[in-house]
């Protein structure tokens, strides 16, 4: 089955041939810990000092959310860590 077309609200042209839309989205899935919308960063050190790295913790399609969502239950040994709508 195919993905239905977005809805185009705006978009600019770039002068380097590319173009940006902006879409509309019907809902946000965002992955919650214990209820709690959350962010999660690994710090790893460097030569230059720790370097803080950010998840993507929302997404506008459900199933990436999912996704994440087995992968954290996963790392962290628990089933805390659930999906919440915003949205529509």
């Amino acid at each position: 089955m195919a993905r239905p077309k977005p809805e185009v609200i705006r978009s600019q042209e770039v002068g380097d041939g590319s173009t940006w839309e902006i879409l509309k989205a019907d809902k946000f899935y965002v992955v919650t810990y214990k209820g709690e919308p959350v962010n999660i960063r690994k710090t790893q050190g460097s030569m230059t000092g720790n370097q803080h790295l950010y998840k993507k913790l929302t997404y506008t399609n459900r199933g990436n959310a999912e996704l994440q969502i087995e992968r954290l239950n996963h790392r962290f040994n628990c089933t805390d860590f659930t999906l919440m709508e915003v949205g529509n």
